[in-house]
C-alpha cells in the first residue's frame, strides 16, 4: 500500500512541501529537457483523464514580482511545458501548449495564471482520406468518411484490405472500396482480397493514418492492440472526416467497452507520450484506507483524508427490449392483371404505345401485381386466376395486408465458365411466365422491357408493345416474380427484470438497432415458397441480440455511483483504470450491484489530478465513475471536441523560492 508522509504527526505547526517542477520548452515547439526551469512558475493542478472528451492540462501561476504592465501578445507562439513530481526521478505527470494565459488585478492584488493543455493537433492530422489499395499504385486517397464494414443494399460489406499500410503489418491496413472486389477475377486483376475489420485493426490504422509521425502522442503497442484482439464486431461505425485521433479512439473503443489514456512515464524526456488502452470495467483491484473515528492515525492503515460518494438508481433501468431490422424472406409471388377487367380484349396493336387505345390505358396487358393489399377483388376469377392476397403468417412474426416493395433475391448468382465466379453476389429479381397454367415456367423473355414497381409489389413492361407471348395465352398465361420481402415485425429480444436489480420497479429501456440484427431466410414451404436453390444470403441474429439485450441490461441494473477521493500527497499507485473496491476500515463498499447479484461492478477511476495549495499542500485526487465490467456497452459517445477547462481554483500568491507553508 502506498502511503503519504503528508499529514502532521509530528505537533509543528507548518511543514514545508517541495513544489512540483515547471519546465519550459524552447520556441521550436518542442518538448523541455530536464533544466528548462520555468522561473517564478508554480504549478497548482495537473488533470489527467481517460478518454478525448477532455484532455490532459495543468494550471499554472506566477509569482509575481512586479506589477501587470507593458504586455503583449506573442506571436507565433509554440512553446511546450512539462510539469514533473520532484521525486529524485523527475516523474513526468503532464505535458501540453501553453496556450491560455489569465491575468487579473483587483482590491485584493494582481494575479497571473495559465494553463497547459493536450491539444487535439498534439496527436497527429486531422481525418482528411482514407488510403485504399490501388492498380498499380501503393495506394489512393479517398476524400471521404470512413466507416468500418459498411452496410450496403442491406448486407455489411467488409473492407479491409490484406495489403498493410507502408508494407509494414505492425502499422495497420490499408482499405478496399466496399462496392469492389465482388468477384475472384476482380480480386486476382486488384491483387487484394477483403477482409473484416476487427476492433484491433481498426485502433491499429487509425492511429498510423492520423499519427504517422508519432511527433508527440506515441501510438499503442502491442499489449494494448492485443487486448482488443477478442473485442465485440465492428459494424457500419464512421469516423467523419475532420476527425482526430483522440475523437477517433472515442467513437471505435468506448461504444464496445474499452478506453484510452496517455500513460506518462517516469524516464520520459523528449520522447511522445504512449497511448495506453485499457478495458472499462476490468482492472487491477485496489482499495482505499480511512481509519474509523477515535483511532489512532497510522498512515499504513488511512491514506484518505476526504472522499465522496453519490449513489444513484433513479437513472437505472432492469429490463431492455432490442428491436433490429424487420423480418425479411425471400419468396416467390404469382402476379395478377393489374389494370380494369372491361379492357382484357383490347387488340394489342390498339395497346401499343402509339395506338389508338393507349392513352388513357397505359397499364392494360403491362400491369401485373401481387395484390398483396387487397387492391384486386380477391373473389374476381379473371384470365384463369384468382388474385388472391398474399398471407405470409407462417413465414413471418407478424403479416398484415398493404403495399410494399419487394427486394432483390437473397440467393446468390452462380458463375459459369463464361462469366465471372461472383462473391456472394444477389441475383437480381427473378421473372418467369408460362403458358400452361403453371405447369412449366420459363425465364422473361429477353425482347420484355420489365420496370420493378417502386410502390408494391409487382411489373410494369415497358417496351412498345405489349408481352404478345402473355396476351396469346390467355387464360392460361401466369407471371410469378422471385424477390425478398419485408414482414411486420422486428427480430426483437426483451432481457427480464433480474430479482436483483437495485430499482425494484421494473424500469424498461428499448433500443432500436436495425444496422446491427437482422433475421433473413429463404421460405422453403408453402403456396410462396421460393423457386430458386443454391447459396443465400441469409442471416439469424437471435443469439446475437439476446446477447446484446442482456449486456445493456446487466450494465445498466446496477446503480451509479460516482466518487471523488482525497488523498494527502501525490500517489502514483493509483492509475487511471484501476478498479475501487472499497474504503477499508470504514468498510464502505464500492460495488454498484448488490450482494445478492453475481457479479461485482466496482467504480473505475477515469481521472487523476495532482494538486497542491499553500492551505492544504500535496494531494491526489481520484475521481471514478460507475461500475461497469467487460459486457458494458456504451451507447452515446461523449461530444467531440475536446477542450481543457482553464479554471483556476486555487492561486499561489508571492510564493518564497520553491517550496509552499503549510499550516500544521
Amino acid at each position: 500500500m502506498a502511503t503519504t508522509d503528508i499529514i502532521n504527526t509530528t505537533g509543528a505547526l507548518f511543514q514545508a512541501y517541495p513544489e512540483m517542477t515547471v519546465l519550459l520548452g524552447p520556441t521550436s515547439g518542442d518538448p523541455p529537457g530536464l533544466s528548462d526551469t520555468f522561473e517564478n512558475v508554480y504549478c497548482s493542478r495537473v488533470v489527467q483523464s481517460a478518454s478525448g472528451s477532455r484532455l490532459d492540462y495543468a494550471d499554472l501561476v506566477y509569482a509575481l514580482t512586479d506589477p501587470l504592465i507593458n504586455r503583449n501578445q506573442p506571436e507565433s507562439f509554440s512553446r511546450m511545458v512539462d510539469v514533473r513530481f520532484p521525486d529524485g526521478f523527475g516523474t513526468l505527470i503532464a505535458r501540453g501548449d501553453y496556450v491560455r494565459e489569465s491575468a487579473s488585478v483587483t482590491k485584493d492584488g494582481e494575479s497571473l495564471t495559465a494553463n497547459v493543455q493536450m491539444r487535439g493537433y498534439h496527436f497527429g492530422n486531422p481525418l482528411t482520406h482514407y488510403d485504399v489499395f490501388g492498380v498499380d499504385a501503393f495506394s489512393t486517397q479517398i476524400h471521404q468518411d470512413i466507416v468500418f464494414n459498411p452496410t450496403i443494399d442491406d448486407r455489411v460489406q467488409f473492407n479491409r484490405s490484406n495489403k498493410n499500410r507502408d508494407g509494414d503489418s505492425s502499422k495497420g491496413f490499408l482499405w478496399t472500396h466496399p462496392e469492389s472486389l465482388s468477384s475472384t477475377i476482380g480480386e486476382t486483376w486488384q491483387g487484394q482480397t477483403r477482409n473484416e475489420w476487427t476492433l484491433q485493426f481498426a485502433v491499429q490504422t487509425m492511429c498510423w493514418l492520423l499519427n504517422p509521425d508519432e511527433t508527440f502522442i506515441q501510438n499503442p503497442d502491442n499489449t494494448s492492440l492485443n487486448l482488443l484482439a477478442n473485442g465485440p464486431e465492428l459494424l457500419a461505425v464512421k469516423i467523419p472526416l475532420g476527425t482526430r485521433l483522440h475523437q477517433a479512439l472515442d467513437l471505435l473503443l468506448i461504444p464496445l467497452g474499452f478506453n484510452w489514456y496517455l500513460d506518462y512515464d517516469a524516464n520520459l524526456a523528449h520522447q511522445p507520450i504512449p497511448i495506453k488502452i485499457f478495458q472499462i470495467g476490468s482492472g487491477t483491484q485496489k482499495e482505499l484506507y480511512l481509519q474509523p473515528p477515535g483511532q489512532a492515525l497510522d498512515l499504513n492503515q488511512t491514506n484518505l483524508s476526504q472522499f465522496s460518494t453519490d449513489n444513484n438508481i433513479g437513472d437505472s433501468f432492469n429490463q431492455v427490449t432490442v428491436y433490429g431490422e424487420f423480418e425479411e424472406s425471400e419468396c416467390t409471388f404469382p402476379l395478377f392483371a393489374a389494370w380494369d377487367a372491361a379492357y382484357d380484349d383490347l387488340s394489342p396493336a390498339d395497346l401499343e404505345k402509339d395506338g389508338a387505345e393507349y392513352e388513357g390505358k397505359e397499364t392494360v396487358w403491362r400491369l401485373f401485381i401481387a395484390n398483396e393489399a387487397g387492391d384486386i377483388e380477391p373473389g374476381l376469377d379473371r384470365l384463369g386466376q384468382t388474385p388472391t392476397v398474399p398471407e405470409l403468417t407462417g413465414v413471418f412474426e407478424l403479416w398484415v395486408p398493404h403495399r410494399r416493395t419487394l427486394q432483390e433475391p437473397l440467393t446468390y448468382l452462380e458463375g459459369t465458365t463464361d462469366s465471372p465466379t461472383p462473391l456472394q453476389q444477389r441475383r437480381p429479381h427473378v421473372i418467369e411466365w408460362s403458358d400452361d397454367s403453371g405447369d412449366t415456367w420459363k425465364p422473361a423473355e429477353s425482347s420484355w422491357t420489365i420496370k420493378i414497381c417502386p410502390d408494391q409489389i409487382g411489373i410494369l413492361f415497358d417496351m412498345k408493345s405489349i408481352p404478345s407471348q402473355l396476351y396469346a395465352a390467355g387464360d392460361t398465361g401466369r407471371l410469378r416474380i422471385t424477390g425478398s420481402v419485408f414482414g411486420d415485425s422486428r427480430i426483437n429480444y426483451t432481457a427480464p427484470k433480474e430479482t436483483f436489480a437495485v430499482n425494484g420497479r421494473t424500469v424498461e429501456h428499448v433500443l432500436v438497432r436495425p444496422d446491427k440484427f437482422q433475421y433473413r431466410t429463404v421460405n422453403i414451404a408453402g403456396n410462396y415458397q421460393s423457386v430458386l436453390t443454391g447459396e443465400a444470403d441469409t442471416k439469424d441474429d437471435t443469439t446475437e441480440i439476446q446477447a446484446f439485450a442482456e449486456a445493456i441490461r446487466d450494465q445498466n441494473q446496477y446503480a451509479e455511483i460516482d466518487c471523488e477521493f482525497v488523498l494527502p500527497g501525490w500517489h502514483t499507485y493509483y492509475e487511471i483504470g484501476d478498479l475501487i473496491t472499497k474504503i477499508n476500515g470504514r468498510e464502505i463498499n464500492l460495488d454498484a450491484a448488490p450482494s445478492t447479484a453475481p457479479v461485482n461492478r466496482y467504480v473505475q477511476v477515469t481521472e487523476i489530478r495532482y494538486q497542491q495549495s499553500p492551505a492544504s499542500g500535496p494531494s491526489t485526487v481520484l475521481i471514478v465513475d460507475r461500475g461497469i465490467n467487460e459486457n458494458q456497452v456504451i451507447m452515446n459517445v461523449a461530444g467531440n471536441e475536446s477542450i481543457a477547462s482553464g479554471n483556476v481554483n486555487s492561486v499561489f500568491r508571492g510564493l518564497p523560492g520553491s517550496t509552499s507553508q503549510v499550516s500544521g
